[in-house]
């Protein structure tokens, strides 16, 4: 009986994604992607599309900022500027408003690394290094272990240089998740693996 359920709370599960990705996913839902020419059409855009993502997904350290003055600064000046640029944009990290989100929510910082199924390393360099930016996956699941909402998720994405995208189809089935207030890691990775989508933490 507890098995018959499970199946029938997974195969509703999966029903309702398709009818969000067909209705929110970029390359199932615009007309212009309907039929045989469209279809080849939505390959070559969805391939582009994912090529791109794939190149900016990866972890980093944001770059010293680069300033221009349009008039001539004294050495003192200029390095007070760049110092206060610099500390205006760690004030606002990930890394930051992470702790923030998680000092805020009254949230283990143990608990929550493991919620997001990342290892305790990672999650120390996130912690201690302003500079570093995890990659998407990494942020996401950050994200799904603070059990943010759609917009909350989005703010914490932005602060790595990241958005959900309704032209990726990872991004659309992390949407659904969210959206439908289910913030279980595990369940979320075995439809991402269903999909043959990446998988959040690791």
């Amino acid at each position: 009986m507890t098995s018959n359920r499970k199946e029938f709370d997974s195969k509703m599960l999966l029903d309702n994604l398709n009818i969000f990705i067909n209705s929110n996913y970029e390359f199932k839902c615009n007309s212009k992607y309907k039929g045989f020419f469209g279809r080849i059409k939505a390959f070559f855009d969805r391939t582009e599309v994912e090529e791109q993502e794939s190149k900016k997904s990866g972890a980093s350290w944001i770059d010293d900022p680069v300033i221009y003055f349009s008039d001539p600064l004294s050495e003192e000046e200029y390095r007070r500027r760049i110092e206060f640029s610099l500390a205006k944009t760690l004030e606002n990290s990930f890394s930051v408003t992470l702790m923030k989100i998680i000092e805020a929510k009254g949230q283990n910082h143990i608990d929550i690394y493991k919620k997001a199924n990342i290892d305790r390393k990672l999650f120390s360099k996130i912690r201690n290094e302003k500079r570093y930016i995890p990659s998407k996956r990494t942020a996401i699941a950050l994200a799904v272990a603070l059990e943010l909402s759609l917009n909350e998720t989005q703010d914490l994405l932005k602060r790595a240089g990241f958005a959900l995208s309704r032209s990726i189809l990872f991004d659309v089935i992390i949407e659904y998740f969210i959206t439908q207030g289910n913030y279980d890691i595990y369940q979320i990775n075995d439809v991402l693996h269903s999909y043959n989508q990446p998988i959040l933490g690791g």
